[in-house]
């Protein structure tokens, strides 16, 4: 991975937010920075926009905040500037990872109101991933082999695990004793790393150290 990304004549960081106003209402918006042009705003289809991945030919994925306030993912190409990906007949969505063929991952609200891990690619749309068998999921990493992980409710909502999924299905990856983990990054070999609290008394703190993710609340708030 290393060797191939120095064959590359930039690199690219995508971080969360640029302001561009302070004050309470400031609006955000994503960037993508490079040692050879530095820091570019990427725009907005609505209010406030925030990057979260890019892949090795510059294509970045998000969320913007609509007029109506919703969450909506995005895919922004050098070419295309920045485009909605659409949802799974809700009214958010939000993406989280892009890998090097363009196939993006994150959530998507469906026509029923749930949360559900996608899958994005330019010739299908937006696919439903499904869930561990409770009301809501989400994807937040995808390799080159389209191997994706994040976590997902279980049965009942009583736990949150990581997974991994593969062309075949979606499994649990377990946890460090307690009944929940996330899932966060996954590299070539299909090796999943991620996050678990180790006992009930360090929840609070396991979960105030990562970012809000809609699968964790569900289960967090049936616990």
């Amino acid at each position: 991975m290393q060797k191939q990304m120095r064959t590359w004549l930039w690199v690219a960081i995508v971080a969360f937010l640029a302001t561009q106003a302070t004050g309470q209402n400031s609006v955000k918006h994503a960037f993508l920075w490079s040692a050879a042009g530095g820091v570019r705003d990427l725009g907005s289809l609505g209010g406030s926009s925030y990057a979260y991945s890019i892949n090795n030919a510059g294509q970045v994925v998000g969320y913007y905040e609509s007029a109506s306030g919703t969450l909506r993912a995005f895919l922004w190409t050098e070419s295309g500037g920045m485009q909605d990906i659409g949802n799974l007949g809700g009214s958010s969505s939000v993406a989280f990872g892009i890998n090097s063929q363009g196939q993006v991952v994150g959530w998507s609200e469906t026509a029923v109101g749930q949360v559900h891990a996608m899958l994005w690619t330019a010739s299908t749309g937006m696919l439903d991933l499904g869930t561990l068998g409770g009301n809501s999921s989400e994807g937040d990493a995808i390799n080159d082999r389209g191997e994706i992980t994040g976590s997902s409710a279980k049965q009942g909502g009583l736990r949150v695990v990581a997974y991994l999924r593969t062309a075949k299905s979606m499994q649990g990856v377990g946890t460090l004793g307690y009944r929940y983990s996330y899932g966060h990054a996954i590299n070539g070999a299909g090796t999943v790393v991620g996050a678990s609290p180790l006992n009930r008394r360090k929840l609070a703190d396991w979960q105030g150290s990562h970012r809000s993710h809609p699968a964790f609340c569900a289960g967090k708030s049936r616990a």
